[in-house]
């Protein structure tokens, strides 16, 4: 089945929104990148579903090297060895900030529910009823990372 794309410009939302909160919430940068999604398989997953006028999810998909950094500046606490409630902390208010940026894009009466963090390396997320779905590879000097928005019907 082919996925179509869904109807909000996720690279509008990346250009505007992905730089800026890194710079200001990790003093770093992130870059849409050049390359195709490759399909990567990262092992943590941050999502925010919508739901409303408007229904899908949001994907913030990265590894452990860039959650662990996220964490260690958003949360001012040691470098994590693992993942735990500072890393889903991090990581879920990180993937808020890009889906708050998102909402005023989508049509009045939608909601975002509370973010959820995946880990391990053999999960995989299925959006039920997904009829569109686009995904941005980024580059940053600590990793990595994949936004993707899909859409339900």
């Amino acid at each position: 089945m082919t996925v179509a794309e869904p109807s909000i410009d996720l690279r509008e939302l990346s250009t505007a929104v992905v730089g800026d909160v890194f710079a200001l919430m990790l003093q770093s940068e992130a870059t849409a990148s050049e390359q195709p999604d490759d399909g990567t398989r990262y092992p943590l997953t941050a999502a925010v579903y919508f739901a409303g006028d408007w229904r899908g999810t949001l994907l913030f998909e990265l590894d452990y090297e860039l959650a662990f950094t996220i964490t260690e500046t958003m949360e001012d606490v040691p470098r994590p060895e693992s993942v735990d409630r500072y890393v889903c902390d991090a990581l879920g208010e990180l993937v808020n900030m890009f889906a708050g940026n998102l909402k005023p894009l989508l049509p009045e009466g939608t909601e975002m529910a509370t973010a959820s963090v995946t880990h391990g390396g053999e999960f995989s997320i299925q959006v039920v009823g997904a009829k569109a779905s686009s995904s941005i590879p980024f580059e940053s000097p600590h990793g990595p990372f994949r936004l993707t928005l899909v859409e339900v019907n």
